[in-house]
């Protein structure tokens, strides 16, 4: 269980990394303007970061119980 929270810890990173890296490179909502140009703008971005990143623990913990709990029908029946 701890590998698969693990796992899909590590995809949110991942996806967290790349979307935070094309809102920055294409500047959408001015992402790249509010970097630049404030002392607080990379603490923006790695809140979003971290924000996008911790969706997918929740995530994976339900996913993981339910796929636990098809299991233990499996082996039951």
């Amino acid at each position: 269980m701890f590998r698969f929270l693990l796992c899909h810890f590590g995809i949110g990173l991942i996806a967290a990394i790349a979307l935070c890296a094309g809102l920055y490179f294409f500047d959408v909502g001015g992402l790249a303007s509010l970097v630049d140009k404030s002392a607080q703008g990379g603490l923006a971005l790695v809140l979003l970061g971290v924000g996008l990143t911790t969706l997918f623990a929740p995530l994976a913990l339900h996913t993981g119980l339910a796929r636990e709990a098809a299991e233990a029908d499996d082996a039951q029946a």
